[in-house]
């Protein structure tokens, strides 16, 4: 039975202040202690630290660059405030209302990530769901099984039975000279069967380099299925080898038109008997009631097609029954075999491609930045 969209949104829509907000999540958050005693850490693949800590090189260049360009424009604005300090105001007053502009703005956006988190506490307590703060149930989605210190947070659960819940994902991403933090939405529905592992990758819509790293697919990219249409301009349809078939009688054009048009820019993938789909942090909730209208529709369709995936049956399972069976009992039991529970990884000659790759595009950033720095330098010699 799929699921009623209808919920009560005064919680998204009232007055709320950052101190009543911050009051409601203190209340709600565990100790120091709590946290630290079930703490999950899985560290990245050795090639994917590498790869993060080549990035992260690039990036302390990069860096360096900008400061040292920026200590010659203090240097040259310190001159001019020699030379003529009424003149030089010119230069320091916009850079003082921009670094005081960027204080302000991050300042605001710590708060409102608080005043989000405290009016998802009250949606769940006005429509009768399930809150928690902080959990270490992690969904088994290949996109969450990376990082240190991994865990859900603000889980929200709409049903117990069959489960349904929205999370954010958090993982701590260590490079080995610096750490960072990934945040990704996800929307779980456990469903009545297990299928088989089949993923669907969203296709990037802009330049993201962070999550590109921190989140890798490790998906053995052989085991791409083309869509018919223009799907594949959305997703790439990854599925385990001698499963095309299945593939294509779960995600049916119309099925594949849902995502598309309410959940573009997310990936969809089944593991076991759960249907995951993950997107960047406010992609499938928010602080607005559009948003999580949107995404109650989304469940609500998906059930709709429930219905027929609940058909499915493996049939390299199947065995020739002797004459005179039934047909019900004549039909494989809802499992998966072992080759179709999960996707292969990324075989080693699909790894030393992606590295070589990898590696000539940090070497051609490397030789942009110091190109950049030494031809105007090597041009003004010249002349």
């Amino acid at each position: 039975m799929a699921m009623r969209v209808g919920m009560t949104t005064s919680a998204l829509t009232r007055p709320l202040s950052y101190r009543e907000a911050r009051e409601l999540i203190d209340a709600v958050t565990p100790t120091p202690r709590e946290q630290a005693s079930g703490r999950i850490s899985l560290k990245l693949p050795l090639w994917s630290r590498i790869q993060l800590g080549a990035l992260t090189t690039v990036a302390w260049i990069i860096g360096a660059v900008i400061v040292v360009s920026a200590a010659a424009g203090i240097i040259v604005i310190a001159l001019n405030v020699w030379n003529d300090p009424i003149g030089s105001l010119r230069w320091i007053i916009p850079l003082g209302l921009v670094a005081v502009a960027l204080g302000i703005l991050q300042q605001y956006e710590e708060r409102q990530r608080v005043i989000r988190r405290a009016r998802t506490l009250l949606l769940t307590r006005e429509n009768g769901w399930d809150f928690d703060i902080e959990t270490l149930a992690i969904p088994p989605a290949r996109s969450m099984k990376f990082g240190t210190d991994r865990k859900v947070l603000d889980l929200v659960r709409l049903r117990r039975a069959p489960r349904i819940e929205l999370g954010i994902f958090q993982t701590t991403v260590d490079s080995g000279k610096s750490t960072a933090i990934v945040r990704q939405d996800y929307l779980a529905l456990a469903l009545p069967q297990k299928l088989p592992n089949i993923v669907l990758q969203a296709m990037p819509t802009g330049f993201r380099l962070g999550n590109a790293v921190a989140v890798p697919n490790g998906v053995d990219p052989d085991q791409f299925l083309s869509l018919e249409g223009d799907f594949d301009r959305y997703f790439r349809l990854y599925c385990p080898p001698g499963y095309e078939r299945d593939a294509l009688y779960l995600f049916t054009p119309d099925i594949m038109a849902l995502f598309i048009d309410r959940a573009h820019g997310c990936s969809v993938e089944i593991v076991d008997n759960w249907l995951i789909v993950s997107g960047n942090e406010r992609r499938l909730r928010g602080a607005k009631v559009e948003s999580w209208t949107r995404t109650l529709e989304l469940i609500a369709a998906i059930e709709d097609k429930l219905e027929q995936w609940d058909q499915w049956r493996d049939d390299s399972k199947r065995r020739v029954a002797p004459r005179g069976t039934p047909r019900a009992l004549a039909r494989p039991k809802p499992d998966v075999a072992a080759a179709g529970a999960r996707l292969k990884d990324l075989s080693r000659a699909s790894r030393i491609r992606r590295q070589l790759m990898t590696g000539g595009i940090i070497l051609g950033g490397i030789a942009v930045v110091f190109g950049s720095i030494l031809i105007p330098i090597l041009i003004a010699d010249a002349n």
